[in-house]
């Protein structure tokens, strides 16, 4: 299973997965929640804490590894 994590600053959902979950998995809900291809997926590491994501990592004890899955429109 995953969580939604929505930005506070714009539109952008990002699905929370466990680190461990395979790749494979990460690709096939993120195709099924964005209805979109696999080129316009963007999978990621992130960090919860305090129940914040962080796309970078916030270098704080108690930062959880997540994989982060979102989607990006390309520009050819």
């Amino acid at each position: 299973m995953f969580e939604i994590y929505a930005s506070t600053t714009g539109r952008k959902h990002y699905l929370i997965f466990n680190n461990s979950t395979k790749n494979d998995q990460l690709v096939k809900e993120g195709r099924k929640y964005f209805r979109c291809g696999e080129k316009n997926l963007e999978i990621e590491k992130g960090w919860i804490l305090n129940d914040e994501l962080f796309l970078e990592n916030p270098h704080k004890k108690g930062a959880k590894p997540v994989a982060v899955v979102s989607h990006w429109r390309k520009l050819k």
